[in-house]
């Protein structure tokens, strides 16, 4: 099973209504890291449905989703940007509040939907 199916079905048993092409793997990039790619990413989930927006930490040792991690924003309350780069992506979450997160998100990764994945979200959040 690909990582991305063990997220939606994750989702689905919290009563979240995701399917799997819905998924992005990426990495949180703290505001002093923007500028480098690190090489040992700490995995986050990334998924969205028509109304939510789900922000999903992992287990450290296995990179699975855990339970203690999950965040869900209205899509009302966060305002979502994707830009295309050449080897990732970078997402950013701006809040009412002015607050934002950063994260980069994976195009290519290994046993997963990833290329595919990323080409939806881009035409889902720059329309």
């Amino acid at each position: 099973m690909k990582k991305e199916e063990k997220v939606a079905e994750f989702l689905r048993e919290e009563g979240y209504n995701v399917s799997a092409e819905d998924i992005l793997i990426g990495q949180f990039v703290p505001g002093f890291l923007q500028n480098f790619i690190t090489f040992v990413p700490k995995y986050v989930f990334l998924a969205y449905n028509d109304k939510e927006f789900f922000v999903i930490g992992t287990n450290v040792w296995k990179g699975t989703p855990d339970k203690n991690k999950l965040r869900s924003y209205s899509l009302n309350e966060v305002d979502i940007k994707l830009k295309n780069a050449l080897l990732n992506g970078k997402l950013v979450l701006t809040f009412n509040d002015g607050k934002k997160e950063k994260y980069r998100i994976f195009k290519l990764n290994f046993a997963s939907f990833a290329s595919r994945n990323f080409k939806k979200a881009l035409e889902h959040f720059n329309r």
